[in-house]
């Protein structure tokens, strides 16, 4: 992807990568609503201001562990500290609190926002090497190639 190489983070070549080698807690369907994805299934706690996330079980992240409620409280944290990821996904920009429940992630908001679950499917990315879930991994990376390899 000659035209795609840009020395921003997450555009260019890297956001293809990124969508390759991530994913997120929600994706899109068809119809334009949140379907699970890292997410097995949310509910709201309060009507449209306090979320209850539970994880699908059983998946690994490129590293090697587990995807838990921590690590997902610890990713979600990292990507909203990132300008872009709140100009991108509006009511991520409410949040008030990302917290562990046992086995699920509880997101709360300081207003009501009912599209947060379409906003979940923010890429997640763990740990300090920022790895991901996604069906290929980063094996390489140079100035302007990341090579990937299929990840089971």
């Amino acid at each position: 992807m000659p035209e795609g190489i840009n020395s921003a983070e997450d555009v260019g070549i890297r956001q293809l990568g990124q969508a390759l080698t991530t994913e997120s807690l929600t994706q899109l369907g068809d119809d334009g609503h949140a379907a699970p994805r890292l997410a097995r299934s949310w509910k709201w706690d309060q009507p449209w201001t306090r979320l209850r996330v539970s994880l699908a079980p059983g998946v690994v992240a490129h590293d090697g562990q587990s995807v838990t409620a921590p690590r997902v409280v610890e990713a979600l944290k990292s990507a909203l500290s990132k300008a872009s990821t709140r100009a991108m996904y509006p009511s991520l920009d409410d949040v008030t609190r990302i917290e562990v429940d046992g086995r699920d992630v509880v997101v709360s908001l300081s207003r009501p926002a009912a599209f947060l679950p379409e906003d979940l499917e923010i890429p997640l990315e763990f740990g300090p090497q920022r790895v991901g879930t996604g069906p290929y991994e980063v094996v390489g990376t140079s100035g302007t190639e990341t090579t990937l390899r299929r990840f089971d």
